[in-house]
């Protein structure tokens, strides 16, 4: 296991954070650029000296500040990899893989980097130098070194920021076979969501210098425990509600209401008390698309009418820009649709939106999961979140 709880300065920025992770299971730093995840990763690395800390794993002390405990880099069997690779660009793929190999001697070292190249799928490039080498193949170079240290914990950031979208696959995949092969723990800092909810068993969103939530990835996805964390993991459409009672039956949860209705909110009970004032949060992915003449049959929870005042096509994926619809005015005011307002962003898939014939019609029943709705106080944080990993310390 690795744990540690960490204070640190880089120029201008601190940083303040705590994190533990089990042996064979991987935990993502995530948040925005400039958040503070690489500064932990070299803190833990033992490449950035923090102002105060203390750092094990596996039971062994790699840093304690108060006892005067610093363990140098090459002696802590830390497998680490930075975003740019940083191989040698003089030495070949075989002696970049096989230069942390100290103490052991040169044919047992080639044998051992060759073995490693093939486990990552490099047999034939042993003798390139990394000008030689695509992207994607620098990046297994830099983990088959860090492997051959046979590291305690591997440190990867930002480790496929460079690379196409088939290959991120591929390579995350490989990551977790390997994690599970060779049993250390992972700790990888990315900015991308889909990355993060991909590879990470827990994720440590961080901002600012702090951690804001720790917790799985369905935890950050759909409890963000702050509205940074919601801003951070596309929760885009945000509306000032009042709580107006707890519900009894078909699952419990709340009522509550927002301008342009009332709703339930099917979600692990929240310490609110009627009449309280809360952010509504809605899932762009959590809206449902019901035709008008389906209104009655069957019966759909939390429904809306709103009309499409723009699109947007992003490949698989389309996001519909819905303006509310409350009343018959509204209906039939021409001067809102000119503005194109909107309330509401709706993303749906390219089947369902073929299937549905989006692109024909422009007024829709929007039907809003009670199960995809999240409850927040205003500019502040939610009920507490049940998190699966350290907090500050």
């Amino acid at each position: 296991m690795l744990s540690a709880e960490i204070e640190a300065a880089a120029g201008g920025f601190r940083l303040r954070a705590a994190l533990r992770v089990e042996a064979g299971r991987t935990l993502v730093l995530f948040g925005r650029s400039g958040g503070g995840k690489s500064t932990l990763l070299r803190c833990l690395a033992g490449i950035h000296q923090p102002v105060r800390g203390r750092i094990k794993l596996d039971g062994e002390t790699l840093l304690d500040s108060e006892y005067g405990v610093d363990v140098a880099p090459q002696r802590r069997r830390v497998g680490y990899v930075p975003q740019s690779y940083a191989l040698f660009p003089h030495l070949t793929a075989r002696e970049n893989v096989a230069f942390g190999l100290r103490g052991v001697g040169r044919g047992e070292r080639e044998r051992r980097a060759d073995e490693l190249l093939a486990l990552l799928e490099l047999e034939g490039l042993a003798e390139r130098r990394p000008a030689q080498l695509s992207g994607g193949q620098q990046q297994r170079v830099a983990l088959a070194r860090a492997l051959a240290i046979q590291p305690r914990a591997l440190l990867l950031d930002e480790p496929f920021a460079a690379l196409d979208a088939p290959l991120r696959r591929v390579l995350g995949r490989e990551l977790q076979t390997l994690r599970r092969r060779f049993g250390f723990c992972i700790v990888l800092v990315t900015h991308d969501l889909a990355d993060a909810c991909a590879l990470g068993d827990e994720i440590t969103v961080m901002d600012e210098g702090e951690v804001v939530q720790v917790g799985t990835p369905a935890e950050i996805l759909y409890r963000p425990a702050t509205p940074v964390v919601a801003r951070l993991t596309g929760m885009r459409n945000v509306f000032p509600a009042r709580v107006l009672r707890q519900l009894e039956g078909d699952g419990g949860g709340l009522e509550v209401e927002v301008a342009s209705g009332r709703f339930r909110v099917a979600t692990p009970a929240y310490p609110y008390a009627p009449g309280a004032a809360v952010d509504l949060y809605v899932r762009p992915e959590h809206v449902v698309l019901v035709r008008p003449e389906h209104e009655a049959a069957p019966r759909r929870p939390n429904l809306l009418r709103g009309r499409i005042v723009d699109e947007q096509h992003l490949g698989p994926l389309h996001t519909l820009y819905f303006q509310l619809l409350v009343s018959e005015a509204a209906h039939d005011d021409a001067a809102q649709v000119a503005q194109a307002r909107y309330d509401l962003e709706v993303d749906i898939a390219a089947h369902p939106y073929r299937a549905l014939r989006v692109a024909e019609r422009r007024e829709w029943l929007l039907s809003l999961v009670p199960e995809g709705l999240h409850l927040s106080t205003p500019g502040g944080t939610t009920a507490p979140v049940a998190t699966a990993g350290a907090g500050l310390g």
